[in-house]
């Protein structure tokens, strides 16, 4: 079975959106940023409560001036992510990252590639690159309305589109198949054909 696909640059924000909510990496980044910047609030807060007890010589202001920053912060980061101060952050990160992208590493990203498949094999290639593992080097396959997500190892999450597929039956027989072989061959002993 083979396919052949092309990756778009417009193809980036879903790309985030799925690492961001459906993988445990995005969801431990999500995480890691959140308390970040939640122990960050903390602490401005409390400085700035500590300067009001110390200027003022009561504890009560001190609190007070501390509970309204954490409140202000809140309700800041809450507007400026559309209420979703878990996810955006992190998908602003990886935009972030995007932007250090060479643009030959774009060009080679967004050249046409064939994935084939067979009871040995996932392939993919292209005319810069081919990338073959055995079944039992597949973390993940995770069909979404639009891509066909493929995890291997710490090889980047390699995503095909379903504009490529001639219809969407097509796509969601592709996606069962990846799916289907890699679930048949997932406890293969490594080191045998």
């Amino acid at each position: 079975m083979e396919i052949v696909f092309q990756n778009k640059r417009q193809d980036f924000d879903s790309f985030y959106s799925y690492m961001v909510k459906e993988t445990e990496q995005g969801k431990k980044i999500s995480q890691q940023l959140f308390r970040s910047w939640l122990t960050w609030v903390i602490l401005v807060s409390m400085l700035f409560g500590s300067f009001a007890w110390g200027i003022s010589g009561k504890w009560q202001t001190g609190t007070g001036i501390t509970i309204f920053m954490l409140l202000v912060n809140g309700a800041v980061k809450l507007l400026l992510t559309g209420f979703r101060p878990i996810y955006i952050p992190v998908i602003e990160l990886y935009k972030r990252q995007e932007k250090s992208l060479a643009s030959k590493d774009l060009q080679v990203f967004q050249l046409p590639r064939t994935i084939t498949v067979d009871d040995k094999w996932l392939e993919i290639r292209s005319s810069e690159a081919v990338h073959r593992w055995r079944w039992r080097q597949v973390d993940q396959i995770s069909l979404t309305s639009n891509f066909i997500f493929i995890h291997v190892g710490n090889w980047p999450v390699v995503y095909v589109p379903k504009r490529d597929f001639q219809s969407e039956q097509r796509f969601i027989e592709f996606g069962n198949k990846l799916v289907e072989l890699k679930e048949k061959y997932k406890d293969q002993p490594i080191g045998t054909e």
